[in-house]
């Protein structure tokens, strides 16, 4: 059984991409398009978008602030999604302890199949063991993220080893010294460069999420060489929402819209690629 690094490698070679697409379904925008519910909205991005991309980010938010029917149509979507082949990334932000992680991770990987989940690791590492002990799946720590506060609580100090070192980095040693099964990926926001530049420079080969690209200011050809795994070529996803899902188009009609979503993911696709030798 492949774990879901292998997994992101064969599908990154195979697809030559590491653009991910964000379904953040915002109902409200969704329902002037005129779909008539999520599960067909996310179908018709999925089939815009599907030849450009090794992942799709679920954003559960989205889907659990319509309650059942948003949670039905999610499901029904990620059974869609699978028959891709493509990594399917839960975005829920999961950080508890004990059996509620568990029971967490179990809804998150057994009940609706993602193979990989974003955590918050501020409650110490036991809140993230049971997403990281399973042989096939794992997780996307939350490290230093694409807010504008996050230096609030991410940049404090804290000690290490008789140094200063910022709290995101201690957070990247946690995973390093306690992850036996080397399950963990790190979620870096691409919005600041010097955290990408010191993880890498300390792990070329843990997986990188890489959001902040797009709507929130990263720049592709700044933020891609830095996240790079020179030795697996890859390694890090890209994970883009709003700058592809709702684009600048005409509302005349569905079709206008899906073919600036295609177009958008083609563009997103040629510009991260553009910068890798695949």
């Amino acid at each position: 059984m492949l774990n879901w690094i292998s997994k992101l490698d064969n599908i990154v070679k195979e697809r030559k991409t590491v653009l991910c697409v964000g379904l953040d379904p915002q109902y409200n925008l969704i329902k002037e398009l005129g779909f008539e519910n999520l599960y067909q909205w996310g179908t018709s991005v999925i089939d815009a978008t599907k030849d450009f991309v090794c992942a799709y980010k679920f954003q559960l938010a989205f889907y659990e602030s319509l309650g059942s029917q948003g949670i039905k149509d999610m499901e029904r979507t990620i059974e869609y999604a699978k028959s891709l082949g493509v990594l399917l990334i839960g975005d829920a932000k999961r950080g508890d302890i004990g059996s509620t992680a568990e029971a967490y991770a179990k809804a998150l990987f057994d009940t609706w199949g993602f193979d990989v989940v974003t955590v918050n690791p501020y409650l110490g590492f036991d809140s993230l063991k049971p997403f990281l002990d399973r042989d096939d799946k794992g997780a996307f720590v939350v490290c230093r993220s694409s807010n504008s506060s996050a230096s609030q609580i991410q940049d404090i100090l804290v000690k290490y080893k008789n140094s200063d070192i910022k709290l995101y980095q201690h957070v990247y040693h946690l995973i390093e010294n306690h992850d036996q099964k080397n399950n963990a990926g790190l979620v870096l926001g691409a919005t600041n460069l010097e955290p990408l530049r010191t993880i890498r420079i300390l792990n070329d080969e843990i997986p990188l999420l890489v959001p902040g690209i797009g709507a929130q200011g990263g720049v592709i050809e700044d933020v891609v060489p830095i996240c790079l795994s020179k030795k697996h070529n890859g390694r890090c996803v890209f994970p883009i929402s709003r700058g592809i899902i709702f684009p600048d188009y005409s509302k005349n009609n569905l079709e206008d819209y899906l073919s600036a979503v295609n177009k958008k993911a083609n563009l997103f696709f040629d510009r991260i690629g553009s910068n890798i030798s695949f």
